[in-house]
């Protein structure tokens, strides 16, 4: 009977540790909060401001890194730690911590990355797109010690980028039933001849005879759109030629 109790006595006493352990584990974890909404998906080039509050840091660190794939926004800092009187312009800055920091405030402001790239070439305007468009942060955070070691777990918080050019002329090639037409057009368009491309598959999708394109404007396109290509060649060569000079 006193055996019993005895590890009754002992059982509850080790719950009690392990429930206590659990509840100053859970105190001191890292717990990173924004106070405004940082979507999924956001466009190129879009305003981001947000603040994150950030407890629970390890008081072993000596670092707190930060970077993002935000870019600058004119005058205005990418991190400001507001309870630091410290700004920085970098989307990349390394804190320093003196092991009693046990909790930051950072504001975090820049445009999300720009995709799209554009190059006149005589009369023909070439757009590119960069075709990364997921796996951008607004941040990634992480604590180490001098030797740049992980402490604890991090936090980062991702995006991706919509390109509403890219997703509008996807529904234009969905409404052509060739499939020749359709490889063809997605190629001038990744070539950079967003306009033409566009403009082709518009009149295409235009035409009376529904979405079977006839042979003869199919070549008419292709001809068209292949001669203004080999000019953009010929154009570019003689430039590079020029710069060479």
């Amino acid at each position: 009977m006193g055996m019993q109790m005895l590890s009754s006595k002992i059982l509850k006493s080790l719950l009690f540790c392990f429930v206590l352990l659990v509840v100053v584990s859970n105190a001191y974890a890292l717990q990173v909060e924004v106070d405004s909404s940082t979507p999924d998906e956001v466009e190129e080039g879009e305003l981001v401001d947000f603040t994150m509050v950030i407890t629970g840091i390890p008081l072993a660190a000596d670092y707190m890194s930060i970077n993002s794939d935000l870019q600058k926004n004119g005058t205005d800092p990418i991190f400001t730690f507001t309870d630091l009187n410290i700004s920085s312009d970098s989307n990349i800055y390394a804190l320093p911590l003196d092991g009693t920091t046990s909790s930051l405030t950072i504001q975090v402001k820049g445009r999300t990355p720009t995709i799209k790239t554009v190059k006149q070439v005589d009369k023909v305007t070439l757009i590119k797109f960069d075709p990364k468009r997921t796996g951008y942060a607004y941040y990634r955070l992480q604590f180490t010690d001098e030797s740049n070691n992980p402490i604890g777990i991090g936090d980062t918080r991702t995006f991706s980028v919509s390109v509403p050019e890219i997703d509008q002329f996807g529904e234009k090639l969905d409404t052509i039933e060739d499939p020749f037409v359709r490889k063809y057009l997605q190629g001038l368009f990744d070539k950079g001849l967003v306009n033409e491309a566009n403009e082709l598959s518009d009149h295409l999708n235009s035409r009376n005879e529904g979405r079977t394109v006839p042979l003869l404007w199919t070549a008419i396109g292709i001809i068209a759109v292949g001669v203004i290509g080999l000019i953009i060649g010929i154009r570019m060569g003689n430039s590079e030629e020029d710069g060479e000079e």
